[in-house]
């Protein structure tokens, strides 16, 4: 499995995850990080961290 695209620890299929498709990139989140992430960064700062990890991918 990836690394959640927050904390970058290894997502395990068994945690509570989310794969999400956002402008033309796919990210993997622990559902707390992407939470507490979207309750506390703009709209363009996780435009930016989605694209940051579709260059990991």
């Amino acid at each position: 499995m990836e690394g959640c695209v927050v904390c970058g620890r290894r997502v395990d299929p068994v945690e509570n995850w989310i794969k999400c498709h956002l402008w033309a990139a796919f990210g993997v989140f622990h559902w707390r990080c992407f939470s507490e992430y979207l309750r506390e960064q703009s709209e363009e700062e996780v435009e930016n961290l989605m694209w940051r990890a579709s260059r990991l991918s």
